[in-house]
Order: structure tokens, then C-alpha cells, then sequence
């Protein structure tokens, strides 16, 4: 071979090395792009921020007649739990045979990548019952909660118990329905509603979970804590059996608290719908005829901006967006033959519309949009807007009552029964 032939080979051999390195770089690009476009993860309950609001943007919005394109399906026991996601993990709970099951799965596929299981009992008390908390994810860490308190930490990769607290020996006193409430997980503590004198809420080390600290003397009731930001540093606010009470993370005193008591079966004193934060504006909410108030935070006493009977959800938590609220007004007696949609100004509590269908159920809020999915099974896409309620698409989905909050995650909806089906449909663009 002679010199010049050699030269036009090598020539040749970098032009498709060239080549082949730029088809890599672009492909490499498009993956880095489409993970930056669905880069949120939807780590406890409600999400991010526990405000039922997704910040996912480029998700497909309008649908075949047939509804999103469906993934997979999964069984996972009875129960209203959610669904939380991170790094392409998917953990929930679910009830067969006298046990409950923490599931994990893979959100692409729906295949099983752990469980573990323990007994507990059913709770099926005016309900199908089964576990109702979402579980808790902090990095390598899971944490979850059963109905009768048993408190566990897991190895979010591998299911391994790291520790597990039961508050049957804490001498918590357990509410009518179980402990519904998804733990809070704030710096290095675990934070939890356990209820009764001494014990109301209690702050566990989240590595070892040993007792921080223990304070109030409350019953716990069925919603989820959250944080506020005052002075520049985060408290807890907790809305149990008595009201709502913000409390000091570092060493649990109370700090102010507003009574609440809403009057429900049993004198079980239901309030289960989790409160929503902005700014220093807390709205709670509760059914049985009670209604809502929009509280201003401050040292002491919360004061009330206004309050009225408009929105009365029986747990379904409301959302806020764009200075709004979205949510469902149950009936008055707790039944769930009826209810509304409705919207309300957040500043003044004027109803700007309601909507007797879908009834009731569950919604979170996106990009200008409500997903809702019905009590029956509909998943339905709406307009976030308060001029007039505008639905974009309805599809059927699952079959059985649906009680559990849907989940918009990298481009995918999950959606549960409480009989344990559980889907993904596919809404990347």
C-alpha cells in the first residue's frame, strides 16, 4: 500500500469516527434534555412542596377519545395510598390477608423491584380500609406508617428495615379510622401526629429513630403535616383533632394554634384534609358541615381573614393556583351520595363557580391545568381557571372507588383504586 492510499485511509477512518462521536454527542443532548424536561420527582405525599401542584410543563394535554396511551398495571392490596417517585423508583402500600405490603416498584415499568410485609390489621371501619398514608422518601431512605402506628425506616433500594417504631408502645392513642397522616420529613427529624397526653406529636432521629422529643397533649386526627417559613426558618403546622398548631421543629413547643373542631361521627373529629400554606397564610378545610378559613400566622394567635361554609372537603385536599382554590365540597352529612367542584378566591372565600359533576374525588394542579380523578374512576382534564369551570378531556380508568390523590410525574400519571389496581399512562409528548 502506498503512502497516499494509507493517508486516505486514515482519512477516511477518522471522518466516520467523526461521525459516529456527533451521533453519540446528540443523542446523549436529547436524553440530557428530555430528563432536564421531566426532571421532578414527586417524593411524599401531595409532592414536592405537599401542595397537590406539579411543576412539570411539556406533558401531552390533549388526549385521544380513548384517553393516555396506559403503560402498566399493578396490583397492590387495598388502601387509598398514593404513589411517591424518585429516581425512577415508585413506592406505596397496600393491604391483603391481615398484612400490609410496602411496595416498590419501577415507575417505567411497573415491575417489582422489593416488598415487605407485616401484620396489621384491616381498619375497614365505614371504609374498605387498608394503609391511607403515602410513603416518605429522603434520599436513601423511605419511611412509611400503618393505620395501627407502626412507624418503619427503610433502604429506599433494597427494602432492608433500618428501624421501626410501634406507637401502640408509646401509648399513642390510636384515632377512630388509624393514622392517615404521611410523616414529615424535616432536617434530620422524622415528625409524626401520635396522639394523646404528652404524646400529640412527636419528633423521631431519622437514621436511628430514636425520640427526639415529645410534646402536646392532643388527639391526632387524619391529615398530613407540612412547614411554614417564619422569621426566615421552618416550624411545623399540624391541623389534629383540636385545630391547627404550629409547632417549633427543634424542640416541639407550640408556638400558636387556632381551634378547629369539626363535629363528625362517633365524635371522631375529623379534620383529614391537609392544610395548604402560602406565605404565611394557612387555608384549612373540613367536611360534616364545617366549612374553611384562611388564617394570617402570627406569634401567637392566627388571625382569620375570613371563613365560610363553601368548601367543606371530607379528606380530599384542596389545591392552590394562581390565587385560587380548587376543591371538592362534600355533603354536609359525610355521605358520598353528592358533592361539588368548586373554586374560590383565596383572598376574600367568594365561590367563583361549582361543578356537581365529577361529584367528588381527588385533583392536583399543573401548568394551568386540574387532573381530577372522580370517586368512580373518571380521570378528567380541566382548565385551572376561575372565569368558569372548562373541561378539556374525561376518560374512564379504573373501575371501583378511587380515593387516592393522582401523581404527575416525568410525563406519567399514577392513579390507584382502594382495591389496589394501580396504573401509569403515558402523557410524555
Amino acid at each position: 500500500m502506498c503512502r497516499h492510499e494509507s493517508d486516505t485511509i486514515v482519512a477516511q477512518v477518522n471522518r466516520l469516527c467523526y461521525k459516529a462521536c456527533m451521533k453519540s454527542l446528540i443523542s446523549i443532548t436529547i436524553l440530557l434534555f428530555c430528563t432536564a424536561t421531566f426532571a421532578s420527582d414527586w417524593p411524599q405525599f401531595r409532592g414536592p412542596r405537599r401542595d397537590g401542584v406539579s411543576d412539570e410543563k411539556d406533558w401531552l394535554k390533549e388526549w385521544p377519545a380513548e384517553g393516555p396511551k396506559r403503560l402498566w398495571k399493578a396490583d397492590v392490596g387495598v388502601g387509598p395510598s398514593s404513589v411517591s417517585i424518585q429516581n425512577g423508583m415508585l413506592y406505596t402500600m397496600g393491604h391483603t390477608a391481615e398484612s400490609d405490603t410496602v411496595y416498590c416498584l419501577n415507575a417505567e415499568t411497573g415491575a417489582e423491584v422489593w416488598k415487605f410485609s407485616y401484620a396489621c390489621e384491616t381498619f375497614d371501619n365505614m371504609h374498605e380500609g387498608g394503609p391511607a398514608v403515602t410513603p416518605t422518601i429522603d434520599g436513601p431512605s423511605v419511611y412509611t406508617l400503618s393505620r395501627a402506628g407502626q412507624l418503619y425506616c427503610f433502604d429506599a433500594l433494597t427494602g432492608k428495615v433500618r428501624w421501626n417504631v410501634e406507637f401502640s408502645k408509646l401509648h399513642g392513642s390510636v384515632p377512630m379510622f388509624g393514622y392517615t397522616g404521611s410523616p414529615l420529613l424535616l432536617g434530620d427529624k422524622v415528625i409524626a401526629s401520635v396522639g394523646g397526653p404528652g404524646i400529640s406529636r412527636v419528633a423521631f432521629d431519622k437514621t436511628t429513630g430514636r425520640i427526639l422529643w415529645k410534646t402536646g397533649d392532643d388527639d391526632a386526627s387524619y391529615s398530613s403535616p407540612l412547614t411554614i417559613q417564619i422569621t426566615g426558618r421552618p416550624y411545623v403546622v399540624i391541623f389534629n383533632a383540636s385545630g391547627l398548631i404550629v409547632v417549633d421543629p427543634i424542640n416541639g413547643h407550640e408556638q400558636s394554634r387556632h381551634e378547629w373542631v369539626t363535629p363528625s361521627p362517633l365524635n371522631s373529629r375529623i379534620n383529614a384534609a391537609t392544610p395548604l400554606v402560602v406565605g404565611l397564610n394557612v387555608f384549612i378545610a373540613s367536611g360534616y358541615g364545617k366549612g374553611c378559613a384562611l388564617l394570617e400566622i402570627g406569634e401567637r394567635v392566627p388571625h382569620k381573614v375570613w371563613a365560610n361554609e363553601s368548601l367543606r372537603p371530607q379528606y380530599s385536599s384542596p389545591v392552590y393556583y394562581n390565587g385560587y382554590l380548587y376543591g371538592f365540597d362534600s355533603n354536609p352529612d359525610g355521605s358520598d351520595r353528592q358533592g361539588e367542584l368548586k373554586c374560590l378566591d383565596f383572598k376574600s372565600g367568594e365561590e367563583k363557580w361549582a361543578r356537581p359533576n365529577p361529584a367528588l374525588g381527588t385533583l392536583l394542579a399543573a401548568d394551568g391545568k386540574l387532573l381530577i380523578l372522580s370517586r368512580r374512576g373518571e380521570l378528567i382534564l380541566a382548565e385551572a381557571t376561575p372565569v368558569k369551570y372548562m373541561e378539556l378531556a374525561r376518560t374512564q380508568v379504573l373501575g371501583g372507588t378511587c380515593r387516592a390523590e393522582p401523581v404527575l410525574c416525568n410525563g406519567r400519571i399514577y392513579i390507584r383504586s382502594v382495591n389496589g389496581e394501580l396504573v401509569c399512562l403515558d402523557v410524555r409528548k
